[in-house]
Parts: C-alpha cells; structure tokens; sequence
C-alpha cells in the first residue's frame, strides 16, 4: 500500500475527541479551495484551475474539515 493511500485512510478514519484539535483543523484548512485563479495578461485572461483537484488528499482533508465543524457544533451538521 501506498504511503498517500495510508495517509487517505487514517484521515478517513480520524474521529475528533476534543474541541482543540477540532478548532485547529478548522483553522488550518480552508473551507474552500483558494488557489483558483483568473490571470489578465497581454489583454488575454489566462484561468487557472484550483490547484487542490489535484492534491491526492484532497476529499480526505475537505471531509475532515466537515467532521470538525460537526464535532464543534452538532446542530449544524443536521
């Protein structure tokens, strides 16, 4: 097995157990991807896709982030 995919699975299994952990996942990643980018150069525009589609730990961490937010605040994950 391959290290990313063991990182992909220990984050899909990760359970928060105290709300620091949770606020410091929260605060480390973005709730969005902020690497898109529109670029305006010589008249022409040159877009530039969110870079995160690529990381291959992506969903994992976006998932996480979620389970942190639910973990701090239960009734908004309803």
């Amino acid at each position: 097995m391959s290290p990313v995919r063991k990182l992909q699975q220990w984050l899909d299994a990760y359970v928060f157990t105290d709300k620091q952990t949770a606020r410091l996942v929260c605060r480390l990643i973005p709730a969005t991807c902020p690497f898109a980018r529109r670029v305006r150069l010589f008249g022409r525009v040159i877009d530039i896709p969110p870079l995160c589609k690529i990381n291959p730990v992506y969903e994992q961490l976006a998932h996480l982030r979620t389970r942190a937010v639910a973990y701090l605040d239960p009734d908004r994950s309803l």
